[in-house]
């Protein structure tokens, strides 16, 4: 879904001179829009009035204060003033939430904080945002490569705490996000040749509470 910028101050960014289509604010982010102009994406607040120059090649909205911007193939974060919070050096990244961000290296993950410094290095297959202080972890997952697609499956999942100390060990095969101090977990599946479940098919859901204790059984 997309608005015209004239829609929000059309005195102050006159559509010849700027990208007619802004990308709507994602619900939860914060007060400034995207703005694309000569190819290059930047940002003004709800007035229309200019406070980063577009200058990167992809970004997205602002959350705890922070965007992830790509300039070429890789990925940083800018604060609201346009100073970068980290270098641009990221193959991924991921939103902020919970003051946390994961981000991706040679198909590792690990997670920094809104200052810019790691909580938890690249180690891991996936991490999920964080919920209630805990992120989802991926271990050991398996991929498959066609063509166009990589297909990525196996594994286990756990869950790290805020400052990056695994709380719940890597052993299910599906999880979901933490809430209200509970996280549904899976066990089984569908499995391949070499006992990898594949797909949630047959899987059984349990729910843990924060420090991993079983409340209800898969």
């Amino acid at each position: 879904m997309y608005l015209l910028m004239a829609a929000i101050a059309p005195a102050l960014l006159p559509a010849t001179t700027y990208a007619i289509l802004i990308p709507v604010k994602q619900k939860g982010s914060g007060l400034l829009y995207r703005i694309k102009r000569e190819g290059k994406w930047g940002y003004v607040n709800r007035q229309g009035r200019m406070i980063v120059p577009p200058r990167f090649d992809e970004a997205g909205d602002f959350f705890c204060r922070l965007a992830k911007v790509r300039v070429g193939d890789l990925w940083g974060y800018t604060s609201e003033s346009g100073d970068l919070a980290t270098p641009i050096q990221f193959e991924s990244a991921a939103d902020f939430k919970e003051d946390r961000a994961a981000v991706g290296v040679n198909e590792h993950f690990g997670v920094i904080d809104t200052r810019g410094h790691f909580v938890v290095n690249f180690q891991f297959d996936e991490i999920k945002p964080y919920f209630g202080g805990r992120g989802a972890v991926w271990e050991n997952s398996r991929k498959q490569r066609s063509t166009q697609v990589v297909w990525q499956y196996g594994g286990s999942w756990g869950f790290i705490d805020a400052e990056g100390r695994i709380v719940v060990k890597a052993q299910f095969d599906w999880v979901q996000d933490y809430s209200e101090g509970l996280a549904a977990v899976g066990v089984g599946g569908k499995r391949d040749a070499e006992g990898q479940v594949t797909t949630m098919d047959g899987g059984k859901w349990g729910f843990i509470d924060e420090s991993g204790n079983v409340v209800i059984q898969p």
